[in-house]
């Protein structure tokens, strides 16, 4: 399940409430209802996608944001996949960080 409950972003004129175990979750501004996934183009469905974006306030404009963020990949060796995303364009470019020594 996808709580989306740790942090909210305006991203792409939607509001998306975001959690550390799923995807971005579209939520209504202003009934607070859950509209469902929001699907980022590029970003695989189901997708981890942390709740701790950073937009990137030098490089943006106004009405084409870019956000940096990050979210696990699972499997063995586990990954930490690192995000750019444009609002325009979607995932524009990704890193893998290989997290061999990870314990759970």
């Amino acid at each position: 399940t996808n709580p989306g409950n740790t942090a909210t972003i305006d991203w792409n004129g939607r509001l998306l409430a975001l959690c550390e175990g799923g995807p971005p979750m579209d939520i209504d501004p202003k009934t607070l209802h859950t509209v469902g996934e929001y699907a980022i183009k590029g970003l695989n469905k189901g997708a981890f996608f942390s709740a701790h974006p950073q937009v990137d306030t030098f490089r943006s404009r106004a009405d084409d944001k870019i956000m940096f963020n990050h979210g696990l990949v699972l499997g063995y060796p586990m990954k930490l996949r690192v995000y750019k995303v444009q609002e325009s364009q979607g995932v524009v470019g990704t890193t893998d960080i290989s997290l061999e020594e990870l314990a759970f």
